[in-house]
């Protein structure tokens, strides 16, 4: 059980600096509004595809780790 909790918390954290990603292309947009943004169009597309895959391995961790409840 304790090691699908820290497994469980990696996956998280990932998550946690995918989202920090997102907040720099924001932020980068928001300071320097280029005329094109091809470039960072395809990084924030990329990181949108590494943020789905990385929550659903999360829910998937989260499956396993979490205690099956029994009806009753």
């Amino acid at each position: 059980m304790r090691k699908h909790i820290f497994r469980m918390l990696g996956k998280v954290e990932d998550l946690h600096m995918i989202v920090a990603e997102f907040e720099d292309h924001i932020e980068k947009l928001r300071n320097a509004c280029p005329s094109e943004w091809g470039s960072q169009k395809k990084e924030i597309d990329g990181s949108h595809v590494n943020m789905r895959s990385k929550y659903e391995e999360t829910m998937e961790a989260i499956g396993k780790g979490a205690p099956v409840s029994v009806p009753g």
